[in-house]
């Protein structure tokens, strides 16, 4: 997080919304759920949680899409999927 003047407020969001809703959407929903889950104080689960969503993740066509754009240097396309 950062502070930025109340006239900046609104681009400054919009922008930080933008770069958010770049990330496959998969991915952002489960950092979502991961973030609400550190309010839990039973770390054991929360990793066993966070190593299956990984393990999910990895398996999407957006993950597929990801390392092919990385390798073909150019902008990913995800889909949700």
């Amino acid at each position: 997080g950062r502070v930025v003047a109340p006239g900046d407020l609104m681009p400054t969001a919009l922008a930080l919304a933008e770069k958010i809703a770049a990330n496959p959407p998969q991915a952002v929903k489960s950092l979502k759920a991961g973030l609400r889950r550190t309010l839990d104080p039973d770390w054991r689960d929360t990793g066993k949680w966070a190593i299956t969503e990984i393990r999910r993740l990895m398996q999407t066509q957006d993950a597929k899409e990801s390392a092919a754009a990385f390798i073909e240097k150019r902008k990913p396309v995800f889909t949700g999927n």
